[in-house]
């Protein structure tokens, strides 16, 4: 691969270091920072974006924690491994300031972003309470953990060694589970993905073990045999065997075959108990998420008669933003699609005592007169945001208060754009709940014009 010198003048959203070359014009390089002068090799043209592939330092940025001499210079699941903890900070402020920098005035700016979020960021590694194992066969048929390289000419599968993201339980229970699936002789095309949920309020894993194929029978290990690893390992609690479709690298699972022990996660948040399913979403840095809820109540309370205006909690999952703020509003209706998070979400309202809280199983855009004027809002959607429906059932209905937490500001922003008319900014911040990475979350609260 031939290779010139780049200097790196900007990190974007993606997590990207981009600088410019006189004839390819913009080049994205992954784990290279503002500051950094590389030497870089193109293995990717897209349009008018190159992407390169770091293949030595000639300078190293002021914003490293640790400067890497040989390949590969960064974990595939964590580009940021070597950023300090302050120049992480100022990026991801850098980048939602930047998508609101025309509609918010100055005071606002400095109630709400001006923020180093200092106070949530409780450590840097080993905060993850999810991970999701897939796997490769090396010499001899022996499995090992797999993830497909990133920022590198021709994405691959490499073992695993170690993801120092999640919690050092996951990691040792993983090496269990994988020794267990080594003694048996099972072959990588008998396993999909394994994925293991740790509980900080009980310091135990729950284990969901997915497989490609459709017949119990025909499952390559037997339901005695886990038994009797559960029985073996007090720091499991229990473990769930399920079938997920062989053709894509979605852990959506189509049927459950059988659960050992008690497969029901439960996690502390704030002061409430929270249950969820293996299969089903959860915040993955529960205590980092409080801020976020504690926001979300304090806003709250700033809006005249709250206690007497229903709350709607769209993308509800198992109810934890409904459920937080029960007491401060009249009523709320939660809504999902799945039936296990409407199962969940009842459960956690009766194990907390929530009596004003509701729920609806569907999807959001068949749910939309719901909306309505004397009403706050809340939607927590997923990365790609609010459908062109519900954004103009929003506008339709123009309910008074709309909260509106993002784990993609780029697409919260967008959808903002098109809410402005009627709405503006009361509340905006970034929270860095997702340490060593790119990802940001946001919350915008908005207020009726």
């Amino acid at each position: 691969m031939k290779s010139f010198t780049l200097e790196i003048k900007k990190i974007i959203a993606s997590g990207h270091g981009t600088g410019t070359h006189p004839e390819l014009g913009t080049i994205l390089v992954l784990g290279a920072f503002p500051g950094d002068v590389i030497q870089v090799g193109i293995y990717k043209k897209l349009g008018k974006l190159s992407y390169g592939q770091i293949i030595s330092f000639v300078e190293y940025s002021l914003d490293r924690d640790t400067n890497p001499s040989q390949a590969p210079f960064f974990a595939p699941n964590m580009p940021w491994e070597h950023l300090s903890e302050f120049a992480e900070l100022r990026y991801k402020k850098s980048f939602v300031d930047n998508l609101y920098k025309h509609d918010t005035d100055t005071e606002q700016k400095e109630i709400a972003i001006v923020n180093d979020n200092r106070n949530i960021i409780l450590k840097q590694t080993g905060y993850r309470n999810k991970v999701a194992y897939s796997f490769m066969e090396n010499k001899g048929g022996i499995l090992s953990f797999a993830l497909y390289t990133r920022g590198t000419h021709g994405a691959q599968k490499i073992p695993q060694t170690a993801n120092i993201l999640v919690h050092p339980l996951l990691e040792k229970v993983g090496k269990k589970f994988l020794h267990f699936f080594n003694q048996k002789n099972i072959s990588v095309e008998a396993l999909k993905y394994l994925t293991l949920r740790y509980s900080y309020f009980e310091n135990r894993v729950v284990a969901h073990i997915l497989v490609p194929e459709l017949n119990r029978k025909k499952i390559s290990f037997k339901k005695v045999d886990l038994e009797k690893f559960l029985n073996q390992h007090s720091e499991v609690k229990g473990i769930l065997v399920s079938h997920s479709e062989p053709d894509t690298r979605s852990s959506m699972t189509t049927k459950d075959f059988y659960s050992i022990g008690d497969i029901d996660s439960i996690e502390m948040v704030l002061n409430k108990k929270y249950s969820y399913h293996p299969s089903l979403f959860f915040q993955i840095y529960p205590e980092a998420f409080c801020e976020i809820l504690v926001d979300v109540r304090k806003n709250i309370k700033d809006i005249s008669n709250h206690n007497n205006l229903p709350a709607l909690d769209l993308y509800a999952g198992v109810g934890i933003i409904g459920l937080e703020i029960a007491d401060l509003v009249s009523n709320v209706t939660g809504v999902e699609l799945s039936p296990l998070s409407h199962k969940y979400a009842i459960k956690n309202a009766e194990q907390n005592s929530v009596n004003n809280f509701h729920f609806i199983e569907s999807t959001v855009d068949n749910i939309l007169k719901s909306i309505t004027s004397e009403q706050i809002l809340i939607v927590d959607p997923t990365r790609a945001g609010l459908s062109k429906e519900t954004i103009a059932q929003i506008l339709k209905k123009q309910p008074r208060h709309i909260f509106y937490i993002s784990c993609n500001p780029e697409t919260q922003h967008s959808d903002f754009e098109t809410l402005k008319e009627v709405y503006n900014i009361k509340f905006l911040k970034a929270y860095n709940i997702f340490p060593k990475t790119h990802h940001v979350e946001s919350i915008i609260v908005l207020e009726k014009k």
